[in-house]
């Protein structure tokens, strides 16, 4: 759970200025588009779902979790020390949430009490913030590497949000002109954060690429890993994961079942082995796809869950 907030959660506070006097909430959120995710997510710590319409009708609908008040604040206490990216955010919003105090009709303490629950607002949107450009300080770890099974569970939080299980393919030209397909698997995770790269890679070794696509926001981060070390990163955490199992269990028989081509290999061995290739690679395509929109209305999350106080 701490992998999946630090990748495709959110933690904010929401303010409400339709009244007079703003109101302020503690608001835990996840997106994805997986729907088992969602169910998962209700089963286990509660909260609610609201389905999100794509802006593009070549995408799947998504969804939103949202957990508020109180109950976000706890669970976000109990996750605090397995999270790499998002603590500075948990100690903003446990501040809102233990030092809250009921406003009074009128008078200094309802004036103090409102300005700190903005002060705690504006904190965490300057954590949240998208614009801005940071210093980025990868040093990937060489030597022996030993993940930790915690290691590996917040792995997997963290490529069911923010990571791609691909099988890429390329052509290469032989001296002799003709064309031979390359398939290669891939692990990427894609994130702002130098800090969850650096985790990444001190943990799992592989390597990274930097990209600035817009001088506004923070650059973007790749993490990479290729290969037979991506394939058995991925049974290690394959258990674990919710929303891309079926990837995994692709990238591993892709690279277990691997035959290696020479020069001297058969002309059948060659041609079978590349049909399997390619079938995987069709077989994970498939699994990546973003598919047709479904018909659904975006829908705002509610002011407060049914008894539950605004924060």
């Amino acid at each position: 759970m701490a992998g999946m907030i630090d990748a495709e959660g959110c933690v904010g506070i929401a303010r409400d200025t339709y009244r007079k006097t703003p109101a302020y909430r503690l608001q835990l959120s996840v997106a994805g588009t997986d729907e088992a995710l969602f169910d998962w997510l209700c089963e286990r710590f509660g909260g609610f779902v609201c389905k999100v319409k794509r802006y593009s009708d070549r995408h799947i609908a998504g969804f939103q979790w949202y957990l508020t008040g109180k109950a976000a604040a706890e669970l976000l206490r109990n996750l605090n020390p397995y999270l790499v990216i998002k603590q500075p955010q948990v100690d903003v919003a446990c501040d809102l949430i233990d030092h809250w105090a009921q406003l009074p009709v009128t008078g200094e303490k309802r004036a103090n009490e409102l300005a700190r629950r903005h002060r705690c607002y504006e904190a965490m949107a300057e954590l949240n913030r998208k614009g801005g450009q940071y210093a980025v300080n990868v040093m990937p770890t060489r030597g022996k590497l030993t993940p930790s099974q915690h290691d590996l569970d917040y792995l997997a939080g963290v490529v069911d949000g923010d990571g791609s299980i691909i099988i890429g393919k390329s052509h290469k030209r032989r001296a002799d002109g003709s064309i031979f397909p390359k398939h290669e698997l891939k692990l990427v995770v894609t994130n702002t954060s130098d800090v969850l790269i650096r985790w990444l890679s001190s943990r799992f070794g592989g390597h990274f690429v930097i990209a600035q696509r817009n001088s506004r926001w923070k650059s973007k981060i790749d993490w990479k890993l290729n290969g037979a070390s991506a394939a058995k990163l991925l049974e290690l955490i394959g258990p674990s994961l919710l929303i891309k199992g079926d990837q995994s269990r692709v990238a591993v028989e892709f690279i277990d079942n691997m035959q290696r081509l020479t020069r001297g290999s058969s002309r059948t061995d060659v041609e079978s082995e590349l049909d399997r290739r390619e079938a995987l690679y069709q077989t994970m395509r498939r699994l990546n796809q973003r598919g047709d929109a479904a018909a659904t209305t975006k829908h705002q999350a509610p002011t407060a869950l049914s008894g539950e106080a605004i924060v």
